[in-house]
C-alpha cells in the first residue's frame, strides 16, 4: 500500500472534519477494540492529555519541546494535521514517515473498517501505536473534541491538563460554560494530578468538584503563578517551584506566554518524566517550532511584504489573535478569512470591525464551511470593508505580492483549512527557492 492509498482509506472514514457532527462518534467501545487490536499500544508509555477550547495545541507544543530539550523521546499527538497526516503523531517534532503511515494503515485497514472507527480515531490510534513501536519517554497529547467522550480519553495520563473554556461546539459539548467545563473535564483520572489555565469562577467551582470525587491533585495556574512582561518581550515567571526571570518564547503574543506557563507547569508538576529544569525550560521555549513542529501560530510565511497565517477560528482565538499581531508585527492591514458554519462569525465580525483592516472571505471546499458570500454579507453589514469573496488562498496570496503597497500586511487566518492553504503555498515556494539555489 502506497501512502496515497494509505490516505484514501482513512480520509473515506467519516470525518468530523468534513460532516461535522453527523460523523462525531462519541464513546470509547471503538477506540477499546482497535487498542485490543493493536495489542494495547495506549499503555505502553506515560501520557500527558491536554484539553480546552483555546491554546491546547500550543500547549502541548510547548510542553513537548521542554521535555525534548530536557533529552526525552518525547511523542506529540495533534490534531488537525495541516499539510501532512503525519503531523498528528510526532517524535521530538519530526512527523512520522509515509512508509510507516502506509504500512499499518494496510496491516489494520480490516479492523478499522469492521470497527466501524471515525478518522479521527484511526488516526489517533495509529498515534498511539507509533509512540509505543518507537519507545517514548512521555507522549504529549491534545484532545479532539471536548473530553469524556473523546478518543484520546482511552489513556490513562499521568496528568490532565485543560487550557480554558470558551463556548465552541455548544451543539455537542453543551451550550453553558459549566456544561462545557463538565465534558471536557472527563479527562481527569482518579489519583492523579488536573492543572487548568481558566479563570472563570463557575468554570472553577466545576473543575474543583471533579477534582474532588477523583481525589485528584487539583492545580489552577492562577493560583500558583506570577507571569510578568518586559519590554524587550521577554517575561519572568513565579511557580510553586522557582522563578524564571528573562524567558524568552519563539512565538508571538502574550497569549502564548500564558500557554508557556500552563506548560512549565505542567513539566514540574510531572518532572520526574518530563526531565524539565530551568535549562530544558529555557530551551524548549526558545525553540517550540524545531523540537515541536508546532506551525500557523502567526506563522510569518513572507516577510516583504508581510504575510502571516494562523489557525485561530473563533471569536476568542481571533481576538488575541490580532492584538498578538499588532503587539509582534505593528498590526495588519488585510485579513483573509474562512469559517466553518459552526463559528460565531457574528462576534467575529465585531472583532474585526474594531480594527482597521481591508478583509477578504475565503471559500472552503467543505460541507462544513460557511458560504463566502454569506459571510462577506455578514461583515459589510457591520460596516467592515470587503475588498473581495469567495477567494482561493493561493491565488489570493500571489495578487497580494504583485499589488501590495509600502507597508501592507496580510493575515490570513480561520479554519485549519484555509490556514494549511496557505502553508502549502509557502512550502511550495520555499522549496522551489532552494531548486533554484541548487548549482
Amino acid at each position: 500500500m502506497t501512502i496515497d492509498e494509505a490516505q484514501s482509506v482513512l480520509f473515506d472514514l467519516p470525518s468530523f472534519a468534513d460532516t461535522g457532527a453527523l460523523a462525531y462518534k462519541p464513546g470509547l467501545e471503538r477506540m477499546k477494540s482497535l487498542m485490543e487490536a493493536m495489542h494495547r499500544p495506549d499503555r505502553a508509555f506515560p501520557s500527558i492529555l491536554i484539553a480546552g477550547t483555546n491554546g491546547k495545541g500550543s500547549t502541548a507544543s510547548i510542553l513537548a519541546s521542554i521535555t525534548t530539550a530536557a533529552g526525552k523521546k518525547t511523542g506529540l499527538h495533534t490534531s488537525p494535521h495541516l499539510a501532512f497526516i503525519g503531523e498528528r503523531m510526532r517524535i521530538n517534532g519530526v512527523p512520522a514517515c509515509p512508509e510507516w503511515i502506509a504500512r499499518n494503515v494496510e496491516r489494520f485497514a480490516r479492523s478499522i473498517n469492521e470497527i466501524g472507527a471515525s478518522f479521527f480515531e484511526a488516526t489517533t490510534a495509529l498515534s498511539l501505536l507509533y509512540f509505543a513501536e518507537k519507545n517514548v519517554d512521555l507522549a504529549v497529547v491534545e484532545v479532539g473534541l471536548g473530553g469524556r467522550l473523546d478518543a484520546t480519553n482511552i489513556l490513562n495520563p499521568i496528568l490532565s491538563v485543560i487550557t480554558g473554556i470558551a463556548l465552541d461546539h455548544t451543539e455537542i459539548l453543551g451550550e453553558t460554560l459549566p456544561e462545557l467545563a463538565t465534558e471536557k473535564a472527563g479527562i481527569v483520572k482518579p489519583d492523579t494530578p488536573f492543572l487548568t489555565g481558566a479563570v472563570q469562577p463557575e468554570v472553577l467551582s466545576v473543575f474543583r468538584k471533579i477534582a474532588a470525587n477523583n481525589r485528584s491533585t487539583y492545580h489552577v495556574l492562577k493560583d500558583q503563578t506570577s507571569l510578568v512582561n518586559h519590554e524587550d518581550s521577554s517575561f519572568t515567571l513565579q511557580t510553586p517551584e522557582r522563578t524564571y526571570p528573562s524567558l524568552r518564547l519563539d512565538l508571538k503574543g502574550d497569549h502564548q506566554k500564558r500557554n508557556a506557563a500552563l506548560a512549565i507547569r505542567a513539566a514540574e508538576i510531572c518532572a520526574i518524566h518530563s526531565g524539565a529544569g530551568e535549562s530544558s525550560i529555557r530551551d524548549g521555549l526558545g525553540n517550540v517550532v524545531g523540537l515541536s513542529g508546532l506551525r500557523g501560530r502567526l506563522e510569518r510565511i513572507h516577510a516583504d511584504p508581510l504575510i502571516l497565517v494562523d489557525v485561530a477560528h473563533n471569536a476568542e482565538a481571533v481576538e488575541v489573535t490580532l492584538a498578538a499581531a499588532r503587539t509582534a508585527f505593528g498590526g495588519v492591514s488585510h485579513v483573509y478569512i474562512g469559517l466553518l458554519k459552526d463559528k460565531d462569525a457574528g462576534e467575529i465580525a465585531r472583532i474585526l470591525s474594531d480594527v482597521p483592516v481591508v478583509v477578504s472571505t475565503v471559500r472552503i471546499s467543505s460541507d462544513r464551511g460557511m458560504d463566502a458570500s454569506e459571510l462577506a454579507s455578514l461583515f459589510r453589514s457591520v460596516g467592515l470593508h470587503v475588498e473581495d469573496e469567495n477567494i482561493v488562498v493561493v491565488s489570493a496570496i500571489d495578487r497580494f505580492l504583485k499589488t501590495s503597497r509600502t507597508n501592507e500586511a496580510l493575515l490570513v487566518m480561520g479554519s485549519h483549512v484555509v490556514a494549511a492553504d496557505a502553508l502549502v503555498w509557502s512550502d511550495a515556494r520555499t522549496s522551489e527557492t532552494r531548486t533554484n539555489l541548487v548549482p
